[in-house]
Formats: structure tokens, C-alpha cells, sequence
């Protein structure tokens, strides 16, 4: 019951946000972290216009203490026109737990928004032990996850002394294919422990574990250079005395489920929440015979990777009534485009799906409904996301017969861009004539094609052909190599020569690979995609993209990988 009274107060509350934005359109408010514990600091942030008069913090008072502040400005110049915003970044500390309200900050006639923020206990230490000078603290927020979903893994820094630099190593899950993510940027903050004030670091990571039963997520390993004493006053090169310590954090043990079998879903998709939606080009929607309309897919989910995300055509479940009416009505679907924004509070993908409709005929036309089944983590049950069936009524053209026959020059899409527009020119004839002799003009040309590639076949079958100039295994070793030296175009292009070896229909691009493929190979290689066109790509590791290509060669493939790891992977 008091959930149910704590989800109301939020959306009577969301309902005063959307008003007073109306009331705060220069104004932004946001926190480093949320939730945060009680003796814990956060930073709280306004960023304005430069134009709004200073602000009166004195309502913050009643729930928070203001540790410091201080301000900064910035100037933009965007298509020839500056813009200027100022933000004043406050260190705050909450006075007691429960949901605090932020309140409205006051710059002149202007008003920020109010926003919530979770304040939780103070985490204690254990009776009769004083806290060292500097340790680790590790939590994750299930260790009874379900195989597939996310796992929220935090690491905390604490340290009460000088550090001179420190370096901490990557979660890694041990004797399983796990997915690790890192989440956001690194949090800074102050604390108390049993009277003692505490520098706080904290980094989180998103785990996908990929087999269930007992999973075990390795210590992670610091290694921290604390300056000693005071600097000599022989040290001209400004030399500090160091000493390195070495600290390893507790393994993390979990216990993962599999897929529950009251699950009837085709695919596996473990989320906290799942949004189905469509939006059309037309609006209102209006369909003509001869003019394109697209039509728009987003799947948008907050617990998983956007590699986990399925194609959407494959949850369309037309009819025999159906099929028979959607003949006339040509689609063509645009290549996928896949998202992940990473927060402190997981990971919230989306695929987007877009498909432009031409209707050859008028009449009306049924749209199936598409049924996407996945499993609530958090309510602990099967829920289904679905968009209805949907009927549209085709008009005919203007000026034009009821039935058109379109010749349309259609877009070829290279990536991830919104489809464009159909150009399409019809073709009227006032004569039913003249469509019998065309039909018969494009019959005999038909069957010429066919005499010319027969004839060039029986030709070319006398040549004999060339053979392959790189086989299989050594597309196994380039690829090895390339996935150890962490290369990413290097892989990129072993993975393009070995597709060439693998499949009689080459695919065209790193996307296509990936959807023949399937799992985990098709998340590894969208995965190098992604890093190919990012700022972050030094920090992609090719380790993962090998060992989910091994996993898809199976049996067949195992005597040759098996002699690729006999060879050593740099000759001296």
C-alpha cells in the first residue's frame, strides 16, 4: 500500500514539474548522483542564462546544508549567434533521510524547477572496528538476477589520506561470456565514517551475466601511491616521498536464474521497463495511391543493451485475412538504428525501425498488430507490449484511375540514416491496349536476359576458377591477431574477409554480419561498430569479440581453433 501511495505522490509531483517548466524554460537543475546517504555530500547544479539576476539559495536551508559553492560562465557561438549560460555548482549535505524535495530556487523573476532527491541511511561500520585510512566497498544491487539481465555493480574509494595517483581494474565475471558496461562518469563526494570524514570515489558498472547458475564476479585490484611525510628540503625536483599499497576487494558471488518457464516469449527479454511505440511521417494519416508514408518503430528499454534488442519484424503476427489485403501495399523497411545512453542507473537503449509504405491500390488495409512479450524484473511476471491492428484507408489519386500501377525509383540505405523520400512517377494509360503490348515487350526482353546469362554461364563453366587466396584458417589467425592487438580496424577488416570466405551471399557491412551471426557474436560485433564511430575508442577490447566468435564456429570449427591457440600469437 505504501508503494502504491509513493509512485501517486511522484506522479502528482511529475504534474507540478510539467507546469512549473512553463515557468523555468532557462533553467536547469540536476544532482551528480541519486540516490545519495544521509552525511554523505552531492553537488547540486543550476545552469542558466547569463541575462537571469543571481539567486537566493535561503529555502535550501530547511533540508540541506551548503558545504560550498562556487560559479562559472560559458559563451557559445552557434551559426553566427553567441549564447551565454552560467552555472552555480553548490556542495550540499542532506539533514535527514527520506524523499527531499529540491526546492524552487528564485533568479529574479525567473524560478527553477523542484526536484526530488532519495536520501537513505548512513552506512555504518561494524561494531568495535575503526575504518582504515583508505578501503574498498563493493555492491551490487541483485545477487539473484535472472541470466541476461542487468546487475548494477558498485565500487566506493574511500580514503582519509593523501593519494599521489591511484589505478583500480575492471570487474571481470569469471568462467562465463558476462557483459560488463561502464556507467557514466566517476562520482566524487565526501563522508563520515564513525566520526571520520572520508574522500569518496564512486564508479558504477552494468553486468550482464550470459549462463545461469553460480556466477562469481572477481576481486577488483587497487593499487595506490599515499604520500609520506613531508616533502625534504633537498628535493629540488619537487619529488615527494611515496609508498604503494596494494587493496583487493571481496568476489561478488551470484546465484542466477534461468529463463522462468511461465516465460512464453520467443525472445528473452529481461527489463525493469519496456515501450513499444509508432509515429508516421503523415500527420493526420493520410494515404494516396502512388505517395509514400513512413511508418516508425522505437522499441525503448531500460535494462538492456542495445545488441540485446531483436528485430522488430519478427514479432508481427498477420492473419490469413490479413495477408491478403497487405499485397497491395508495398513496404520497404530502412536498416535499424540502434542507442544506448548509459546513466548512474543502468543502461536505457532503443531500436528504431523505420518502413516506407506505398499503396499500389485504394481500398482499406490492415496493419497486424505487433506483440513484443518480456519479463518485469522487477514485478517478477511476463507483460506484453503491443501496438493493435491497425486499418487505413487508401485514397486514389487525384485525377487518376482507381488502379495505378507506380514505377518507383526507391532509396538504398548505407546506414543509419532516416529513409528518404520515394520519387515516384505513374504512369496513366487511357487505353488498356497499350498495356497489353508493354507486358508483352517486357516478356520478350525477359527471356533474352535469360538466353544472354544462360549462354555467358555454359561459357564461363570451360574457365576454371581461380582459387581462394586466403583460406579459412588463416582468416581464423588474422582475425586472432587483430582481436589481441584490441586493432579496431583491423578486425573490422578480418571480419569482412572471413564473411567472404563464409557465405556464398557476401554481406555488405559489419551490420549485415551481425544479423547472420546471432548471439553473442552479433552483440560483440554491433559493439565493435559502435566503438568504430565513438570518441571512447581506446577503451574497446577485442578479447570479447574473439570468444564470441568461437562460441559461434561451434564442433565444426573446434579443430582449427584448437590449432591457432597452439601457435604462439607474436613470432619473436
Amino acid at each position: 500500500m505504501v508503494k502504491y501511495q509513493f509512485r501517486f505522490v511522484n506522479y502528482i509531483f511529475l504534474f507540478t514539474l510539467l507546469v512549473s517548466n512553463s515557468f523555468a524554460a532557462n533553467i536547469k537543475v540536476f544532482t551528480d548522483r541519486n540516490p545519495v546517504r544521509l552525511d554523505e555530500s552531492f553537488t547540486l547544479v543550476f545552469d542558466v542564462a547569463s541575462t537571469v539576476i543571481g539567486p537566493d539559495f535561503s529555502p535550501l536551508h530547511s533540508d540541506f546544508d551548503i558545504l560550498n559553492q562556487s560559479q562559472s560562465s560559458q559563451v557559445n557561438i552557434i551559426n553566427g549567434q553567441q549564447h551565454s549560460s552560467k552555472q552555480w555548482r553548490l556542495s550540499v549535505i542532506a539533514k535527514r533521510t527520506g524523499q527531499l524535495v529540491i526546492p524552487s530556487i528564485s533568479f529574479g523573476q525567473d524560478r527553477s524547477t523542484p526536484s526530488i532527491i532519495t536520501v537513505q541511511p548512513a552506512q555504518t561500520s561494524q561494531p568495535g572496528k575503526t575504518p582504515a585510512d583508505l578501503f574498498l566497498e563493493i555492491e551490487v544491487d541483485s545477487k539473484n538476477p535472472y541470466v541476461q539481465s542487468q546487475i548494477i555493480y558498485t565500487v566506493r574509494l574511500f580514503y582519509a589520506i593523501n593519494l599521489n595517483n591511484a589505478t583500480l581494474s575492471e570487474p571481470q565475471v569469471k568462467d562465463t561470456e558476462g557483459i560488463v558496461e561502464k556507467l557514466g562518469k566517476d562520482a566524487q563526494y565526501e563522508t563520515r565514517r564513525d566520526g571520520r570524514r572520508f574522500v569518496v570515489l564512486e564508479r558504477k558498472y552494468a553486468i550482464f551475466p550470459q549462463q545461469s547458475g553460480d556466477v562469481i564476479i572477481e576481486p577488483l585490484i587497487l593499487d595506490a601511491k599515499i604520500l609520506e611525510g613531508r616533502r625534504s628540503r633537498f628535493d629540488f625536483f619537487g619529488q615527494s616521498n611515496t609508498r604503494t599499497k596494494r587493496l583487493r576487494s571481496e568476489a561478488i558471488s551470484l546465484s542466477v536464474r534461468p529463463i522462468p518457464k511461465t516465460f512464453q516469449g520467443q525472445h528473452w527479454l529481461p527489463a525493469k521497463q519496456l515501450n513499444l511505440k509508432e509515429n508516421w511521417s503523415e500527420n493526420p494519416l493520410q494515404f494516396k495511391t502512388g505517395e509514400a508514408v513512413t511508418r516508425t518503430l522505437t522499441l525503448l528499454v531500460d535494462g538492456l543493451t542495445a545488441g540485446q534488442l531483436p528485430d522488430l519484424k519478427s514479432f508481427i503476427r498477420p492473419s490469413i485475412s490479413q495477408k491478403e489485403n497487405v499485397g497491395n501495399l508495398k513496404q520497404y523497411p530502412d536498416q535499424a538504428k540502434l542507442d544506448e545512453q548509459k546513466t548512474a542507473l543502468g543502461i536505457i537503449s532503443s531500436r528504431e525501425e523505420k518502413v516506407a509504405m506505398m499503396p499500389s491500390q485504394a481500398g482499406d488495409y490492415t496493419l497486424p498488430a505487433i506483440e513484443i512479450p518480456w519479463w518485469n524484473t522487477e514485478t517478477e511476471r511476463m507483460e506484453m507490449a503491443n501496438l493493435p491492428a491497425r486499418t487505413i484507408k487508401i485514397l486514389a489519386a487525384d485525377n487518376a484511375p482507381q488502379t495505378i500501377s507506380p514505377v518507383a525509383t526507391l532509396p538504398i540505405s548505407s546506414g543509419n540514416e532516416s529513409a528518404s523520400p520515394l520519387k515516384t512517377s505513374l504512369i496513366e494509360q487511357p487505353v488498356k491496349n497499350h498495356w497489353f503490348w508493354l507486358n508483352i515487350f517486357l516478356a520478350i526482353g525477359w527471356v533474352g536476359t535469360i538466353i544472354a546469362w544462360w549462354l555467358t554461364r555454359r561459357r564461363n563453366s570451360h574457365i576454371p576458377a581461380k582459387p581462394n587466396t586466403l583460406s579459412k584458417k588463416a582468416a581464423f589467425k588474422q582475425l586472432k591477431q587483430a582481436c589481441h592487438k584490441n586493432d579496431l580496424k583491423q578486425v573490422k577488416n578480418a571480419l569482412l574477409t572471413w564473411a567472404k570466405i563464409h557465405w556464398q551471399n557476401i554481406p555488405n557491412n559489419l551490420g549485415e554480419i551481425s544479423q547472420r551471426c546471432g548471439e553473442p557474436l552479433e552483440t560483440e560485433i554491433q559493439k565493435l561498430n559502435r566503438h568504430l564511430y565513438s570518441r571512447s575508442a581506446e577503451d574497446w577490447q577485442g578479447i570479447g569479440l574473439w570468444k564470441a566468435f568461437k562460441v559461434y564456429q561451434g564442433i565444426s570449427e573446434k579443430r582449427v581453433i584448437e590449432e591457432l591457440e597452439l601457435e604462439p600469437l607474436y613470432q619473436t
